[in-house]
C-alpha cells in the first residue's frame, strides 16, 4: 500500500503539485491489480443527527471515498475502483434515507471526471488556492467608499443576516441542505468567530450599516490544510457583499484585508471553497488570483438505494 500511495503522490505532483497531498488509505475496501496495485479505495462513513452542526453541510449519512492511483492506465483503474466502491455502498443496509457518496479529486486530473459522471456524480464544491507571496494577491487597485474594519459584538446581528443569506443562496444552488435550526447555529458560529482569537471577521461599513463581510482562519493545523500539499495555508471560509453594494470593489477590499491578516499570521497561501454551480463566485475568485485545486464530487442516493 505504501508503494501505491507514493506512486499516487508522485503522479499528482506531476499534474498539480498543490494537489499532491498523501491520501489516507489504512485499510481500503477496494483494491485493483493482481501483483502490483493499480488503484485502491477506502470508504469512510460519517453519520450525523439532524440537529447537529455538521448536518448543515451535507447528507446525514455520508460515504466518503478516498482513491489512490498508480500506473499508466489511470483512467481504467479509476473506473474499476469507483465501480466497486459505489456497488459496495449502494448494497449497504443503513437506517438513514438521507445519504450521499462523495469523492474529492484534483481538479486538473482528467482521469476522474469521466468515470464520476458515468456513475452519477456531479461536481459540488471547488477548493481554490492563491499564493499570498505573488503579485496576483496584491491590493485593490481602487479603494471602495466603504470602510473595512474588524467586526465587534455590536455587529453580530448584521453579520448573521449576511451569513444566513449566503447559506440560503448555497442551498438554492444545491450545495447545502435545508435544515431546521440553521439560523441559531449560524448565530452561535458567527458570534464565536467574532470573539475568537484564532479567526478574523472583517466587515465593510457604509455609515452604520454592514454591507459585506469576510471570515478567515490563520494557519493552525486545521483539517483544511491537510487537503493540499502546501505549508502555512490560511482559509477564507465566507465572503458576501449585499447586492446593493456590489461592483464597487467591496469584495476585493475585504479579501485583500483578509489576505493581509493571513500574511501577518504566517500564511503563505490562502484557500477558499465555493460552489461549482456558483459561476459568478467562481469567476470572482479567479479574478482575485485563485485557481482550482480540488473538486468534491457528490452523488445523492435515492430512498430506494438507502
Amino acid at each position: 500500500m505504501a508503494a501505491l500511495v507514493h506512486a499516487h503522490v508522485r503522479r499528482m505532483g506531476q499534474i498539480d503539485p498543490a494537489a499532491a497531498a498523501s491520501p489516507t488509505l489504512a485499510d481500503p475496501q477496494v483494491r485493483i491489480g493482481d501483483r502490483d496495485l493499480l488503484a485502491a479505495c477506502a470508504i469512510r462513513d460519517l453519520v450525523f443527527t439532524e440537529d447537529s452542526y455538521e448536518a448543515m453541510w451535507g447528507a446525514l449519512h455520508r460515504h466518503v471515498l478516498t482513491v489512490a492511483l498508480a500506473g499508466p492506465e489511470a483512467d481504467g483503474a479509476f473506473e474499476q475502483a469507483l465501480t466497486r466502491a459505489v456497488d459496495l455502498v449502494v448494497r449497504r443496509r443503513v437506517a438513514s434515507s438521507d445519504r450521499s457518496i462523495s469523492l474529492t479529486w484534483p481538479s486538473m486530473d482528467p482521469a476522474g471526471a469521466g468515470p464520476l459522471v458515468r456513475h452519477g456524480f456531479a461536481p459540488l464544491t471547488v477548493l481554490g488556492t492563491v499564493d499570498l507571496t505573488s503579485a496576483e494577491a496584491g491590493s485593490c487597485p481602487v479603494a471602495p467608499p466603504e470602510r473595512i474594519s474588524q467586526a465587534g459584538d455590536e455587529h453580530v446581528d448584521q453579520v448573521l443576516l449576511l451569513a444566513e443569506h449566503l447559506h440560503q443562496h448555497e442551498s438554492r444552488l444545491g450545495a447545502l441542505p435545508h435544515r431546521p435550526g440553521t439560523r441559531t447555529r449560524l448565530r452561535n458560529e458567527m458570534a464565536a468567530a467574532i470573539e475568537s482569537s484564532t479567526q478574523s471577521v472583517l466587515i465593510a461599513m457604509n455609515g452604520a450599516d454592514v454591507v459585506g463581510f469576510v471570515q478567515a482562519q490563520p494557519p493552525q493545523g486545521a483539517w483544511i490544510e491537510k487537503q493540499v500539499a502546501a505549508n502555512h495555508a490560511g482559509y477564507v471560509s465566507r465572503l458576501l457583499v449585499e447586492p446593493g453594494a456590489r461592483r464597487r470593489g467591496v469584495a476585493r477590499a475585504l479579501v485583500d484585508a483578509a489576505h493581509g491578516l493571513l500574511r501577518e499570521q504566517g500564511a503563505e497561501v490562502a484557500l477558499v471553497h465555493y460552489s461549482a454551480h456558483n459561476h459568478p463566485a467562481a469567476s470572482m475568485w479567479v479574478r482575485f488570483g485563485y485557481r482550482p485545486v480540488l473538486t468534491t464530487w457528490t452523488r445523492r442516493l435515492s430512498p430506494s438505494q438507502a
